[in-house]
């Protein structure tokens, strides 16, 4: 079962890591347009907001993928300094404080989420884009994220339990 779930994991992970890649080239495109059009003097106003949107959604939506990878910044002065079965207990205590962090994060998300669809708030600019589609991708970021730190820590504990020592940085 749990097999199952990591395996799901990791495709949503994929999905959303290609998805945020495919989100920076495209903001990338539209700015250069923008850049564009403002020398020929036919500056747009839904590019930089678009962009600005996008480009959020793409860090929010990238960051499991990124913690999958073992690509995010972590500090290591205390782990290289102690044995590895210490150093495994303190990678789970870490994905815990992660997800639990994240956990809270979500909720919060939810709430929001759920507050601004019954209240139809759209952004104060001229775009009124509706304020959920700009909201969703913290709430599915910060999910994700939750789900990834809760599957490393899982793999941490499974691997302390079974006296192993700690593999590629931070993939579950």
């Amino acid at each position: 079962m749990f097999s199952v779930l990591k395996r799901a994991l990791e495709w949503c992970n994929l999905v959303c890591g290609l998805a945020s890649g495919c989100c920076i080239l495209l903001v990338g495109l539209l700015l250069f347009v923008e850049v564009a059009l403002r020398y020929a003097g036919h500056p747009t106003e839904w590019i930089p907001e678009s962009s600005v949107y996008l480009f959020c959604g793409a860090m929010l939506c990238g960051a499991a993928y990124t913690l999958r990878q073992g690509s995010h910044v972590r500090v290591e002065l205390l782990l290289m300094r102690v044995p590895p079965r210490v150093r495994i207990w303190l990678d789970t205590l870490s994905a815990l404080g992660g997800a639990a962090f994240c956990a809270l994060v979500t909720c919060h998300a939810w709430e929001h989420l759920a507050d601004v669809l019954m209240t139809g708030e759209t952004t104060p600019t001229s775009m009124r884009v509706p304020l959920w589609i700009t909201d969703m991708p913290l709430l599915a970021g910060f999910g994700l994220l939750t789900l990834q730190f809760a599957a490393i820590a899982l793999g941490r504990l499974a691997r302390g339990a079974a006296g192993t020592g700690p593999e590629k940085a931070d993939r579950a």
